[in-house]
């Protein structure tokens, strides 16, 4: 994988591993709650499927907290059971307590919570972190 450059509009720019994220899905970087990094991850898998493997392979700084870390593992989890590829076990380690909507803002009881839930893949229930199923097909 190519050294990751980060230039003035950070993660457009860049190739980034699922370990690089969780700095990326803050508030202060990004008012949706990360949701801009991960769906650049998800648009960089879906571009260049021979760096698959090494955007997965490390697992998240263990000082990753529960949510960022939930969030990337669904995302990473739903994309490997689209493609076929085998989840890496740290995937497994990520579940939020309660359900939680990948873009900040959206209470999963809320009508259109509920409308993300059912359109979410299968594999967001595992995490208890829900996302409409076009998002990973950017």
């Amino acid at each position: 994988m190519p050294p990751m450059v980060i230039s003035d509009d950070k993660v457009a720019s860049c190739l980034l591993s699922a370990a690089d994220l969780p700095p990326f899905l803050t508030h202060e970087y990004d008012k949706r709650g990360g949701w801009v990094a991960l769906a650049q991850f998800a648009q960089n898998w879906n571009r260049h499927p021979d760096w698959r493997h090494l955007m997965i392979c490390d697992p998240l700084p263990s000082e990753t907290d529960l949510r960022r870390g939930a969030s990337v593992a669904a995302v990473v989890h739903a994309l490997c059971v689209r493609d076929g590829i085998p989840v890496p076990d740290w995937v497994l380690n990520w579940r939020h307590h309660t359900p939680i909507a990948l873009a900040s803002g959206i209470g999963t009881e809320s009508p259109f919570g509920r409308s993300v839930r059912v359109r979410s893949p299968a594999v967001c229930e595992y995490h208890r972190v829900f996302f409409e199923i076009s998002f990973r097909d950017h």
